[in-house]
C-alpha cells in the first residue's frame, strides 16, 4: 500500500495528496486505483506536478471524497492486461464462431459445402442434405418380369454386364480386381427426372433384443492396419430408435455417433460441438444464480470404457441441471458388457454454466476484496 492517502473533486482533473510520494512512485500514463463509497474507480494519469500533486486524464466523475487509500498500477503493467484479455477473449471467439458456422454449414447447408479448420485451410465436401438427398430414391423402379439365376454369375475377360431394367441382388454384390467397376460405381439418373439414390431395406419380425438395419460399409487397409467406417440405422426394440455413424479405428476401437429419434446426436466415445446462435433460440431467460447450479457437483477421474477420463457423472449431473443429460439406449463395453439406458451429458453447455459460475464468483471475490481492504484500513 503507498503512502498517504488522496483528495478527489467532482468534475475536476487534479488530485492532491496527504503524505504521499507521486514524484517516485507515478508518472505520467500509470494509473491510480481507489475506491470511492462502494465504487472502485481506474484513473488515469496525464502528468505529476510534484509529491502531492498530480493530473489525471480526464475530469473525476464520482462524488468529492477526501482521506481515500490508493494504489499505483503501472502504465506497462495496465496494457499487459488488457492486451493478454483481449487476445485470450478474441481467441475464443474466433474458434466458437467458426466452430458454429462450420456445423451450420453440414447440418443445413446444401451441394457442397467449403469448412474451414483451426490452421485457416479448407476443406470441400458436401452437406449432409446433400449426402441424403443423393442416397433417396435410387434404383426405384418397377419390374413386371423376373427371372432368376440360381447359381453364381461370373462375369469374364471383357464381359458386360448391362441391366437395362431393374436388377435385384437379394444378398450382396461384390466387386474385385477382375471387375472393371472396382474404383467406383456411377449412377446416373434420367433428365428431369428424381435424383438417383441408393435404397437398401431390412426387416425384422423380433419382439426384442436390438435389430439392424442395412447400411453403406467402407473399409481401408493401409500401413497394416483396417479401417471401417459404416452408417446404419438400429432399434433396440421396446426402447429406442436411431440411425448411426459407426467407425473402427486402427487399434480396433470402434467409435459411434447416433441420431436420436428425438433429434438429439449423441457421441458416446469424444466430443460434440454445439450451434448456439441467438437466432436459434427463442424465449430467453437470464439464469441469475448460475453458481447454485454447479453447487456440489463432483469433478472424477477414471475409465470410460477403458478409456481415461476426466468429467462429471450423469446421474450427479440430472439432479441439478436435467436439461444437459439425456438417454441415448445401450452401449456394448469393449469387456462385452452391455448397459442399459445409458445417460450422455451436454459437457459443452455445462462448461458455459460452469464459466457464466466463474463470472458470478468472481464478481463477488472483487466485493470481498473491497470489504477485506477496507477493513484492514480501519484496523491500521
Amino acid at each position: 500500500m503507498p503512502a498517504g492517502t488522496i483528495t478527489l473533486k467532482n468534475n475536476s482533473s487534479a488530485v492532491t495528496g496527504s503524505g504521499t510520494a507521486f514524484s517516485t512512485e507515478l508518472k505520467a500514463n500509470d494509473f491510480i486505483v481507489v475506491t470511492v463509497g462502494q465504487t472502485v474507480y481506474t484513473l488515469g494519469v496525464k502528468s505529476v506536478e510534484s509529491n502531492t500533486a498530480l493530473t489525471l486524464v480526464r475530469n473525476f466523475d464520482g462524488p468529492s471524497a477526501s482521506g481515500l487509500a490508493w494504489t499505483p498500477i503501472p502504465y506497462g503493467a495496465m496494457v499487459t492486461i488488457t492486451a493478454q484479455t483481449h487476445a485470450y477473449t478474441a481467441e475464443a471467439l474466433r474458434g466458437l464462431l467458426l466452430d458454429k458456422k462450420n456445423w451450420q454449414q453440414v447440418f443445413s447447408g446444401t451441394g457442397n459445402i467449403t469448412v474451414t479448420l483451426p490452421d485457416g485451410s479448407t476443406y470441400t465436401g458436401p452437406a449432409w442434405n446433400s449426402i441424403t438427398a443423393s442416397l433417396n430414391n435410387k434404383l426405384d423402379k418397377t419390374l413386371t418380369n423376373s427371372q432368376e439365376i440360381s447359381g453364381p454369375l461370373i462375369l469374364k475377360s471383357n464381359a458386360t454386364l448391362d441391366a437395362g431394367g431393374y436388377c435385384q441382388f437379394r444378398k450382396s454384390v461384390t466387386f474385385n480386381d477382375a471387375v472393371a467397376a472396382k474404383k467406383s460405381i456411377t449412377i446416373t439418373g434420367d433428365a428431369n427426372d428424381a435424383s438417383p439414390s441408393i435404397h437398401i431395406s431390412q426387416q425384422h419380425t423380433n419382439s426384442s433384443g436390438t435389430v439392424a438395419g442395412g447400411g453403406a460399409y467402407c473399409r481401408l487397409t493401409a500401413q497394416g492396419t483396417e479401417k471401417i467406417f459404416m452408417m446404419s440405422l438400429r432399434q433396440e426394440l421396446n426402447i429406442t430408435d436411431y440411425g448411426f455413424l459407426s467407425y473402427r479405428d486402427f487399434r480396433g476401437n470402434w467409435h459411434e455417433v447416433r441420431l436420436q429419434n428425438n433429434g438429439d446426436f449423441n457421441n458416446l466415445t469424444g466430443q460434440w460441438v454445439n450451434g448456439s446462435d441467438i437466432r436459434m433460440k427463442s424465449d430467453l431467460v437470464e439464469i441469475q444464480d448460475p453458481l447454485s447450479l454447479i453447487r456440489g457437483l463432483k469433478l472424477y477421474t477414471g475409465k470410460r470404457d477403458g478409456q481415461p477420463f476426466i468429467g462429471g457423472i450423469a446421474q450427479e449431473i440430472e439432479q441439478q441441471i436435467p436439461l444437459t443429460v439425456s438417454q441415448c439406449g445401450s452401449f456394448k463395453l469393449r469387456t462385452g458388457e452391455t448397459i442399459e439406458n445409458i445417460k450422455a451429458v451436454d459437457y459443452a453447455t455445462l462448461g458455459y454454466i460452469a464459466l457464466a459460475a466463474l463470472n458470478q464468483a468472481v464478481e463477488r471475490i472483487d466485493r470481498q476484496d473491497e470489504i477485506i481492504k477496507k477493513l484492514m484500513e480501519k484496523l491500521q
